[in-house]
């Protein structure tokens, strides 16, 4: 199984999100506006529901 990790910086003035593999080499870089971020904790995972501004 593959590791990812990533790491996301939303708030309001741009939203960053980074996906990298387990070695640090990043996959995929996206970078936007304003983001509205809701979590979701259920047992043993951990959901999240990212709406980007177009």
């Amino acid at each position: 199984m593959n590791t990812y990790v990533i790491g996301m910086d939303g708030g309001g003035s741009h939203t960053r999100v980074a996906v990298a593999d387990q070695n640090g080499k990043l996959l995929s870089y996206v970078q936007r506006e304003v983001a509205i971020v809701i979590t979701i904790s259920m047992p043993s995972k951990m959901c999240w529901k990212v709406s980007l501004k177009p």
